[in-house]
């Protein structure tokens, strides 16, 4: 019996971001809510179903609007980092505020996406929020329900400028799906 191969191309499919988590059994805090769509290939080859399986590799574009996720404030935090007067001694506690409280709108996420033995790879991804636009690249692993995402951001604020105006911003955020560890960092 010859391998059997399959090659499929897909164009924009929009989709509701709380239906697709659900597929994948997420309804922790970290669920995210809005709206995506991907166009790409989907591709696999094996001479039986587990080899097709094992081979199913998708690549695609993504873009996604209005990606609200809960538990963290990014935007919060810009608010009370820029402003004129802040008192530095409190950075740690706002930190601790923004990455455990709220929530965060990314009003675009766009990028590369690719499908590949339960992992889902994120490269060169662009996001934005109100204060911030950045980039940054991500891993999901299926198979241990384990996630990293690494972004570096810049800060839009241009109001009440100060020192830490001109800083960048470093989020990663990895561990389970149900309790990620969120890092968030300032640098030059």
């Amino acid at each position: 019996m010859s391998p059997l191969a399959m090659t499929l191309v897909y164009a924009y499919n929009s989709f509701y971001i709380p239906t697709f988590s659900f597929i994948l059994q997420n309804k922790e805090s970290f669920l995210p809510k809005g709206f995506a769509s991907m166009q790409g290939t989907i591709t696999t080859n094996g001479e039986n179903l587990a080899d097709i399986m094992n081979n199913f590799n998708v690549t695609a574009k993504f873009v996604a609007k209005d990606v609200e996720i809960t538990d963290i404030s990014l935007d919060y935090l810009i608010d009370r980092v820029t402003q004129n007067n802040y008192v530095y001694d409190n950075l740690k506690k706002d930190i601790n505020i923004a990455a455990n409280h709220g929530k965060t709108i990314f009003q675009t996420v766009e990028g590369d996406f690719k499908l590949h033995k339960n992992a889902w790879q994120f490269s060169n991804y662009k996001l934005n929020t109100k204060q911030l636009n950045g980039e940054g690249t991500g891993l999901v692993r299926l198979d241990q329900s384990k996630l990293e995402f690494n972004s570096y951001l810049n800060i839009n604020s241009t109001k009440n400028r100060n020192n830490l105006s001109n800083q960048k911003l470093y989020l990663k955020v990895n561990g389970s799906y149900d309790k990620p560890i969120k890092t968030i960092q300032f640098y030059h």
